[in-house]
């Protein structure tokens, strides 16, 4: 099994100012900042006229339970992304790898006009593959993941305000 992780955020940007900003070195800096990671490094940062290639190793905060803590460690993730202009909008692929452990997060993002601004559409897939207890893995990680979205989406808030 698996845990799904769905949901769509109204943006007041368009799909290019978003873009835009995904494509600022600086923003990922400063949000991983936000994000209060333990450490972060920026592996692969290529922009092209239509899109960006991007990876990035992180040592994230996580508050999670002691079984999830004893299978995932110190919850290590070297988190990629493709983002490519579509005429729709972006399309984004996503993959966030746990070294050596038993983690498997993927996804697609959307991000398409709607009025003045956009729609960011998020759609993830986790899987821990844990015998007997990668539910409950999932459960935790799934929990982490909403809150981290949650402040990103914070973060982005206040990134478009002052561009």
């Amino acid at each position: 099994m698996s845990k799904q992780v769905s949901y769509t955020d109204p943006y007041p940007a368009t799909p290019a100012q978003i873009l835009a900003m995904v494509q600022d070195r600086e923003y990922h800096a400063e949000k991983y900042v936000f994000l209060e990671d333990l450490s972060t490094e920026i592996l692969e940062h290529k922009a092209t006229d239509d899109g960006l290639s991007l990876e990035v190793d992180r040592r994230a905060k996580a508050d999670l339970p002691d079984v999830a803590r004893k299978v995932l460690g110190d919850n290590h993730i070297v988190q990629h992304e493709s983002w490519r202009t579509e005429a729709d909008g972006l399309s984004v692929d996503v993959r966030v790898d746990s070294p050596g452990k038993p983690l498997q997060i993927k996804g697609l993002m959307r991000v398409t006009p709607s009025g003045t601004g956009s729609d960011w559409f998020l759609d993830f897939d986790i899987k821990a593959k844990v015998p007997l207890v990668g539910g409950a893995i999932e459960g935790a990680v799934v929990k982490e993941f909403r809150a981290s979205l949650a402040r990103e989406l914070e973060f982005n808030m206040a990134w478009l305000k002052k561009a």
